[in-house]
């Protein structure tokens, strides 16, 4: 099961809950004019690989901003604290809302979902541990999933129901050394608006975080 530290997170947490606390109601006043009964319309996502970084934008688009964007970053500076071997990641769901082009305002993410594990031999052989730091919040779940014979870690929020920013550390610590080479990402999103122009779409993407050897 995954694992957290113990719970000190309670200034994090009450910015969490100031900044979504009022998600639920803003959410129903928005779902009033929504279409019920159509299926999400599938959206491109764009990915952008750098070092340390990789990251989705969906759907594409060069000269304005689109719906959201979702990101996997490595810390190079490794935390030490509990493990000298744990990387810790930052993961990043973003749907803009208000702030995005005329055509694609008014979005709101009904849920997300990441997946992030090491290659299946590395698992198989060493194993490896993951925990969001700091512990997840009620709106979190954490579950671990073999998915084409690869175990990851699976973090998602199932009716989140709000635009905006959301970032939480993930701690990965390997089983075994040397730590793997790269860690396999992927991201899924669904996100509605309601009103004249009701739309509810979803997006994915999957790629490949390197991790650089001299990263500890």
């Amino acid at each position: 099961m995954p694992s957290s530290p113990p719970s000190s997170d309670s200034e994090t947490r009450r910015a969490f809950l100031a900044t979504f606390g009022t998600v639920t109601g803003a959410a129903l006043a928005g779902c009033a004019g929504r279409l019920p009964g159509t299926d999400p319309k599938g959206v491109d996502a764009r990915r952008t690989t750098e070092a340390g970084e990789i990251s989705w934008e969906y759907p594409p688009n060069d000269d304005a901003d689109g719906i959201g964007y979702a990101s996997v970053e490595l810390d190079r500076n490794r935390t030490g604290e509990r493990s000298p071997s744990a990387y810790r990641l930052t993961l990043n769901s973003t749907v803009r809302g208000s702030h995005g082009s005329e055509q694609y305002e008014g979005y709101r993410a009904d849920w997300f979902r990441f997946r992030v594990g090491p290659p299946a031999a590395y698992a198989a052989r060493y194993g490896f541990e993951m925990r969001v730091q700091p512990p997840p919040w009620p709106e979190l779940s954490l579950r671990y999933d073999r998915r084409g014979g690869r175990r990851a870690l699976v973090v998602e929020s199932e009716q989140f129901g709000s635009d905006g920013t959301i970032t939480f550390d993930l701690l990965f610590v390997p089983g075994g050394s040397p730590a793997p080479q790269r860690l396999h990402c992927s991201f899924e999103v669904q996100a509605s608006r309601g009103g004249a122009l009701a739309k509810t779409v979803s997006a994915d993407g999957q790629g490949t975080l390197a991790i650089p050897s001299d990263s500890g």
